[in-house]
Parts: structure tokens; sequence; C-alpha cells
């Protein structure tokens, strides 16, 4: 069966973001053999791998704190903040603060969301 060009597209932006093939055949309601056929012309490195956005995130908040350390130390230097414009710094510190607990918030939401979602263990034994 031939499929629209913004099916198609769909189909592999959703792998393209780390979906299985399963889920995005049931998703855009086209056969598993076509999507396993698109699936073959995605680079591997350009599918995004759960464990890589991970590694991606982890990084980031690192160096996020590694910053807001690094401009601590240096505010406490007398000299080195009468050489910078205090509202400049404050700016970019505020910002950069906005931006990791936006991602913390999005992380604990995404993790509530999860943990909601997940099967329920029943009781009964067969």
């Amino acid at each position: 069966m031939a499929y629209a060009q913004p099916k198609i597209a769909g189909v592999m932006a959703d792998l393209i973001m780390g979906m299985s093939q399963r889920e995005a055949a049931e998703k855009h309601g086209v056969s598993r053999d076509s999507v396993q056929r698109w699936a073959k012309t995605i680079p591997e490195s350009a599918i995004k791998k759960e464990e890589n956005f991970k590694q991606l995130v982890d990084g980031f908040l690192r160096e996020a704190f590694v910053t807001f350390t690094t401009h601590l130390r240096y505010a406490q230097d007398e000299e080195w903040f009468k050489k910078h414009d205090p509202d400049k710094v404050a700016i970019f510190d505020g910002t950069y603060a906005d931006k990791v607990f936006r991602a913390l918030d999005a992380i604990s939401t995404s993790q509530r969301a999860i943990s909601t979602e997940a099967p329920k263990q029943s009781n009964i034994t067969n």
C-alpha cells in the first residue's frame, strides 16, 4: 500500500525520536512491514536513544551546577566583582538557573507520569 508523504514523515520523525517500530505503526495506522522498510533508511546515529538523552541531560545539569559554583566563587572575589557589571552577571545566572529548574521540573513531571502509567502488579495467581 502506498502512503502519503506526510504520514511517512510522521512515522520517521517518531522513529528518530526513539519510538519503537511497533508503536509507530500503531500510532500512524500503517503496516509494520512499511515501518521496518522506512526505518532502514534512517542512519543509526540519527535515532535518539533514551540513554543518550539521559546522558545529555545529566551532562547539562552537571555543567550548570559547575557554572553556578564558579560564578559564586568569582562573585566572592571583590576585585573580580568590581570589574564586572553585577546586573549582567545576575541576569546570566537567573536565566541559566531558570533553564535548569525547568529541566528538573520536566524530569520530575515525566517520572511521575511514568510511575502512574506503570502496569500494576496483580495479586491474582494462576
